[in-house]
């Protein structure tokens, strides 16, 4: 597990700036972040996706990208408490490097 050595979330910009202790640096949207919660609802939700036609829930509806508060989780993840209620997501940092090396944001 690498870690970051900075964490800085731009709300205004709807960005977080990560820069990690090997010296990479990766900039996520946190629409992207927020769309991709590693929660078990959610990936429950993503994965079940399986028609075309998809009607919005009012929850999906709710959702937002803004966030309230980031909370360390030990030395290893955050917790993102977004604007809309939602805090169950534990964002691993392998986990949020692994979004920006598949959004080639790296």
């Amino acid at each position: 597990m690498v870690a970051p050595k900075k964490l800085d979330f731009d709300q205004a910009g709807g960005w977080v700036d990560i820069g990690w202790q090997d010296g990479t640096t990766q900039r996520l949207a946190l629409p992207l972040v927020r769309k991709l919660c590693p929660c078990a609802v959610c990936v429950e939700r993503r994965e079940s996706k399986s028609d075309i036609l998809h009607v919005i829930t009012e929850v999906e509806l709710e959702t937002t990208a803004e966030f309230r508060e980031v909370r360390a989780v030990g030395n290893y993840a955050i917790q993102i408490v977004w604007a809309d209620g939602h805090d169950t997501g534990i964002y691993t940092y392998d986990y949020l490097r692994s979004l920006g090396e598949e959004t080639g944001t790296m």
